[in-house]
């Protein structure tokens, strides 16, 4: 599997192999990078669920939005699931910063560095 990031200021869009993704969590964590956690984007998980939920139904739509609301309640702020979530960007500055000084720099540190994203579902 993948994950899918999207840079909420530019827009721009990068995707790397699950199992890179995770070591450099755990290289950043090994240099001392302290997460704040990610924030969940209730707004934007709606709008993206909804998408694919036709207005003819609106039961469904709002039992969706409902599940998501509830979920959210729920939020761990973990940096692994594909939920939309957002890595702010001081957290994502932090997260580059750990990596560069472990020596981890690849197109993966260069798009973290470049400030906020969404993991993407």
């Amino acid at each position: 599997m993948s994950y899918h990031f999207l840079n909420v200021e530019n827009g721009e869009y990068f995707y790397c192999d699950e199992d890179l993704w995770l070591e450099a969590l755990s290289i950043a964590k090994s240099v001392g990078w302290k997460p704040h956690g990610t924030f969940y984007d209730i707004p934007y998980e709606i709008d993206d669920q909804l998408e694919f939920i036709s207005e003819d139904y609106p039961e469904l739509r709002l039992y969706t939005a409902f599940m998501i609301i509830t979920y959210s309640e729920e939020w761990d702020g973990n940096y692994t699931d594909k939920s939309n979530q957002i890595i702010l960007e001081e957290d994502s500055i932090n997260l580059a910063d750990a990596l560069r000084s472990a020596g981890f720099v690849n197109e993966l540190t260069l798009f973290i560095e470049k400030g906020s994203f969404r993991i993407c579902s």
